[in-house]
């Protein structure tokens, strides 16, 4: 690096971007030991971790160090759970952004969100909480389908805006309700986010006693 004005900020994003791109061939079939996953990994966590010693570093003017390591988890999330196979340490980790962070990108969120109610509908780690009635299930559900609903009129929102009308809503809903991804088998049914404008929006924060009773001990990259 002698010699040369390094952007350290596009420089980890690449690195960012070649880590999902792994994943993306290993949900495609090929073979995370071929691909060297674990390797991009740790040196995409050592460049973030070098540069959280420095508060001021450039990687955190737009996105703060919390922020990063939200970003880094959801491909961890990916990572255990399409890689490795592993949905209890895929669980470790997303409980982590959920409990620890007061803030909380909605996409990671709601990866975080759909990898806890996997777990808690396939585990049989001794470890997870008894969930008798429903209750845990039901309410992770219904968190990740507020999720869907926000995400849904930011949609309609922005589109509306740019359009300069609301003529074209009833499309832009129709539109994003089909490509909003469904939970997967085992998991609560599909629901039509159409229709749910009385759909219940807390204000209190996201921390859920679902998600409170799954928390199982701080994760971090020790898992590597």
């Amino acid at each position: 690096e002698m010699g040369f004005k390094i952007n350290r900020v596009e420089r980890y994003e690449l690195m960012m971007s070649r880590v999902r791109g792994l994943l993306a061939l290993v949900e495609l079939g090929y073979s995370p030991d071929e691909l060297f996953i674990e390797d991009q990994i740790n040196e995409v966590y050592q460049d973030l971790k070098n540069a959280m010693k420095n508060p001021s570093h450039e990687l955190f003017k737009e996105i703060s160090a919390a922020g990063r390591m939200q970003k880094l988890d959801t491909e961890l999330i990916k990572y255990f759970s399409q890689a490795k196979k592993d949905n209890n340490n895929a669980a470790r980790v997303a409980i982590r952004m959920l409990i620890e962070d007061e803030y909380v990108f909605p996409d990671a969120e709601e990866k975080a969100i759909k990898m806890l109610l996997t777990y808690i509908n396939t585990t049989e780690d001794e470890n997870c909480p008894k969930d008798e009635n429903g209750n845990i299930v039901k309410e992770l559900g219904s968190e990740i389908e507020t999720l869907e609903h926000d995400y849904v009129q930011s949609v309609q929102r922005s589109q509306s805006s740019f359009n300069g009308s609301t003529g074209r809503e009833t499309g832009m809903r129709s539109l994003n309700i089909s490509i909003i991804p469904n939970i997967s088998e085992g998991n609560i049914s599909d629901r039509s986010v159409g229709g749910k404008e009385d759909l219940p929006r807390e204000k209190s924060e996201r921390r859920s006693s679902a998600v409170r009773e799954s928390c199982r001990g701080d994760v971090t990259m020790e898992l590597f």
